[in-house]
């Protein structure tokens, strides 16, 4: 079942990885803040006998200028990312 996890400020950096899987323009400190981010959100669980088998980013707009984004908290270019979890009985 394909349930909405939430809105998150993604940097413009991280949507190729995300949505392609191509990390080659990214630095090591970025794939790891990008891993890590993924990996917080792979353990959401909506309640003990639902765990997510996948992660679905669907980009919602424009890229803009935020003090702040959801993978390493810096400044720079984000674009708000709905991010939904194919959630499924274990």
């Amino acid at each position: 079942m394909i349930q909405s996890i939430g809105t998150y400020q993604i940097p413009s950096w991280a949507l190729p990885a995300l949505i392609n899987g191509d990390t080659s323009d990214l630095s090591g400190s970025e794939e790891s803040a990008l891993e890590d981010f993924v990996y917080e959100l792979s353990d959401i669980r909506i309640d003990d006998d639902a765990r997510i088998s996948g992660l679905i980013f669907n980009p919602l707009g424009d890229a803009y200028f935020s003090n702040r984004n959801d993978v390493d908290g810096l400044g720079g270019d984000v674009i708000e990312v709905e991010i939904l979890g194919n959630f499924v009985s274990v």
